[in-house]
């Protein structure tokens, strides 16, 4: 599990509810909105909000498959 702060977590959360809108994320987690576009693109840098999102979005990924030497 990735270690998220609240306001990083709901940043996240927001984003993937949205379709991808970094600035209203921002604002909806609770970042002002003279910062919420700075913030926005900020977060999506920071590679444990990238990874919470990307477990969010598939979490098939989650799982590794067998690598194809591991099928006889």
């Amino acid at each position: 599990m990735v270690n998220l702060t609240p306001k990083q977590k709901a940043f996240a959360d927001e984003y993937i509810k949205n379709g991808g809108n970094a600035t209203q994320a921002a604002i909806k987690a609770g970042y002002s909105e003279r910062s919420a576009r700075v913030i926005g693109k900020e977060n999506l840098t920071k590679p444990n909000i990238i990874q919470y999102i990307n477990e969010r979005l598939n979490p098939c990924l989650l799982y590794t498959s067998p690598s194809p030497r591991d099928a006889h």
